[in-house]
Parts: C-alpha cells; sequence; structure tokens
C-alpha cells in the first residue's frame, strides 16, 4: 500500500475520535435537557391538583379573565390531551352585569398536541352537559369575548383591536346550555337554550350540525354544513349551508368563500322569510318598528379584487332595492352604486341601520334614492333624493376624498 493512503487513513483515524470530543458536550447537554424536560412534564402531569392549578394559571394570565375548575379534573398527555372537568367557570371583565362569561358543569374534549403549537386551537370529541354562556356589549361596543390585557408598554398594540380566541370545534355534543345575548339594541337580554346540538364530519370531511333549541320560548332547529374541516382550520377555501327553522321564519344561506383568513373570493345567497316581521322583532327583543311580511334577499359575489352586491325585499313597511359593482373592492375603484328605499319611518330604518337615534332622522314616512358612479375626480352622486312629510332633498354631490364632501350641489324644498 503506498504510503499517501496510509496517511489519509491515519488522519480519518484520528479525525473521529477529536470530532467526538468536540461534539459530546452539546449533545450531552441536548440529551440532559430532552431527560430533564420529559422528567418535568411527566412530574407536573401526574399530578391532578398540580396540573389543574398550571391550567388555570395559564388560561388566567393569557387571557387576563380569571379561570377556575371547581370540582374533578383529569388530563391525559398522548398524540392528543384528554381532558375532563366539572363545575368550570370563566370570569366576566368587571364592567359586565354577571359575574361568569362561562359556565359548565360537566365537559370533556381531546385536543391534538401540535395545535397547541399552532394556533388555532382544535378541541374535538368534545362533550358539554348544563352550561351557561354570556355575551354582551357596551354602548361603546366592547364585548366580554374580547379577551387579553389593553394596556400595556406599547401604544400601537394596546390600540390594536383584540379579537376572541383562535378555537375550532371538531365533533362536538352539547345538552341544555342557555346563551344569553345582551346588547344596547336589544330592549331586555335575548336567551338561547340550546336543548341539544351535535357536530359530526360527513364523508366529504365538512361539518354537519343539526340543533334543537328554544328562542324566547319558541322552538328553532338548525341544519347545516361548513367545511371541509382542515381547510376551516386554516382559514382556507369554505363552503357554508345553513337552514334555520322556525315556527316564525325560515333563514337559509348558501355561502362560498376562497380563503377565510382574508374573506378574499365571498359568495353568499341569503334568504329570510316571515309572513309577520313583528313576531320576529319580539322575539328578538327588538324594537317593534314595523309589521307586515318579511321577504329579504342578499347576493354577493366577488374574487380576489372585484365585488358585485345585490339586495332586495321588504322588512314589514319598508321595501329596498339596492345594488353595488366595484372593479377593486380594496380601493373602490369603478364604483356603481344604488339604493332606493321607503318605509314609514325613517327613524326605523336608521336605528334598523344602527344609525337611528344618532342623526336626529323624524320618525315620518320617508322615501330615499340615490345613485353614485365612481370618476377620475371622485365618487360622483349623480342622484340624491330623500323625502319626509315635512321635507324634500335633492342634489348631486362629488366626493374626492371620501366622506369629505366637495363640489356638492344640493336643493332642498321645505315644506
Amino acid at each position: 500500500m503506498p504510503a499517501e493512503d496510509n496517511t489519509q487513513i491515519k488522519q480519518v483515524n484520528t479525525l473521529a475520535p477529536r470530532l467526538w470530543r468536540w461534539l459530546r458536550v452539546p449533545v450531552y447537554i441536548l440529551i440532559a435537557l430532552a431527560l430533564i424536560t420529559t422528567g418535568l412534564v411527566t412530574y407536573l402531569l401526574n399530578d391532578s391538583a398540580r396540573t389543574k392549578s398550571l391550567l388555570e394559571n395559564l388560561v388566567s394570565s393569557t387571557t387576563d379573565r380569571p379561570f377556575h375548575i371547581h370540582g374533578d379534573f383529569d388530563l391525559s398527555l398522548g398524540k392528543d390531551i384528554r381532558i375532563y372537568a366539572t363545575h368550570i367557570e370563566w370570569e366576566n371583565p368587571a364592567w359586565s352585569s354577571t359575574p361568569n362569561m362561562l359556565s359548565v358543569e360537566q365537559a370533556r374534549a381531546s385536543i391534538p398536541l401540535h395545535s397547541l403549537f399552532s394556533p388555532p386551537i382544535i378541541i374535538e370529541n368534545a362533550a358539554v352537559q348544563n352550561g351557561q354562556l354570556e355575551f354582551e356589549w357596551t354602548d361603546a361596543d366592547e364585548m366580554n369575548w374580547y379577551l387579553g390585557d389593553p394596556s400595556g408598554p406599547d401604544d400601537d398594540e394596546a390600540d390594536a383591536p383584540r379579537n376572541p380566541l383562535p378555537l375550532v370545534l371538531g365533533t362536538t355534543e352539547i345538552d341544555n346550555v342557555d346563551i344569553t345575548f345582551k346588547s344596547p339594541s336589544l330592549t331586555e337580554p335575548l336567551k338561547l337554550e340550546v336543548i341539544h346540538l351535535k357536530n359530526e364530519k360527513d364523508e366529504k370531511n365538512r361539518l354537519v350540525i343539526t340543533a334543537d333549541a328554544e328562542l324566547s320560548g319558541e322552538s328553532v332547529s338548525l341544519q347545516g354544513k361548513i367545511g371541509p374541516f382542515p381547510e376551516l382550520i386554516v382559514a382556507g377555501e369554505v363552503d357554508i349551508d345553513a337552514h334555520i327553522i322556525g315556527p316564525n321564519a325560515t333563514f337559509d344561506l348558501q355561502s362560498h368563500v376562497d380563503e377565510l383568513i382574508t374573506l378574499s373570493g365571498v359568495n353568499f345567497d341569503l334568504h329570510w322569510q316571515a309572513p309577520e316581521v313583528a313576531n320576529i322583532l319580539k322575539l328578538l327583543n327588538l324594537q317593534p318598528v314595523t309589521k307586515g311580511p318579511l321577504d329579504f334577499k342578499v347576493q354577493l359575489t366577488t374574487d380576489k379584487k372585484s365585488v358585485d352586491g345585490d339586495l332586495k325585499g321588504t322588512v314589514g313597511g319598508f321595501n329596498f332595492d339596492g345594488s353595488l359593482h366595484a372593479k377593486d373592492r380594496h380601493t373602490l375603484e369603478d364604483v356603481h352604486l344604488s339604493l332606493n328605499s321607503n318605509g314609514p319611518s325613517a327613524y326605523a330604518v336608521g336605528w334598523l341601520a344602527g344609525i337611528g337615534g344618532d342623526v336626529g332622522l323624524p320618525k315620518l314616512p320617508y322615501e330615499l334614492r340615490i345613485k353614485a358612479d365612481s370618476t377620475n375626480a371622485g365618487l360622483h352622486i349623480s342622484k340624491l333624493y330623500a323625502k319626509t312629510a315635512r321635507a324634500e332633498l335633492t342634489g348631486t354631490a362629488l366626493l374626492t376624498k371620501p366622506p369629505t364632501l366637495n363640489d356638492m350641489d344640493l336643493t332642498i324644498k321645505l315644506e
């Protein structure tokens, strides 16, 4: 064998031990860390009381809302985390009218371990019995389920909108859960009693929801499908098909969303019917602003840029007919819109739109017609006509920087 080959073999034979001497310290450290982590997790999870306390503290600190499990608790760790608990309470913010936003007598669920590290958190095989759920809003539109502490050292972060926790429910079964809605727009709190709700997956991996409930003492049933489930988890492309049937109304919604996370490619067809809208307003604890049949349709079609929408129907004594087209839904390029409406009370239609008492609209019959198109100079309102029993307004306007009015031409006629 040549001397040169012998030299190379000796170099290789001496290199391996050197590499091991260099690497053994970090390797030993990694092994030690793995053993310590495994031992610590095992130590913590083998004691139910200790684990329950850790979970309560974690949820409380993360959401800035005290979370308690007053009853039994059991947790098993594996590919899925399985949890069983009784007498659960999750407290409301200090401004709320009730102590808890959630209370449950008994609950069990499994959570895929990977979802804890890559939200949304997926809750599978959930079963809930005997619970109360509170949704409450203030006059300033603050909601009790906006979680987290709004204060902090960063003003920008403090001003940023907060959102509910990123949770996705998989297969679910709920029995005897009362859901209460409290809002300034309601004459009194609205209570929905869920007698039984079941949510499971079909052969196309969609969530199929069936529910029997009572709303203000009236029976209501729900049948719906949403999915496929993998797309729902990543807020991707989903279809929604929902039908709500009650003694006083039917509500049908078919929708397709190309990307749920950005709400792009939203297409839906909504149809709401009832023989008497006054019964619906009473059922929902809303002000009795009108009476008569309800037959209302809304269609919306969008793609990555454009948007097209139509609405048409009657809501008691109110009539609506409108359309919208925009070439670019973000910049409102090439906009064409129209709206025609009339009814027994301008105040009431403003209230239905959420602006009732804020602009002093009269409680008088009204007629409204608007037509607008975008131009190079801005949004041109080519037709503006509003009439009540006391006043008539006609005119045109050019909005160069909405909502600022510029080059506005109005003719006002008062009776």
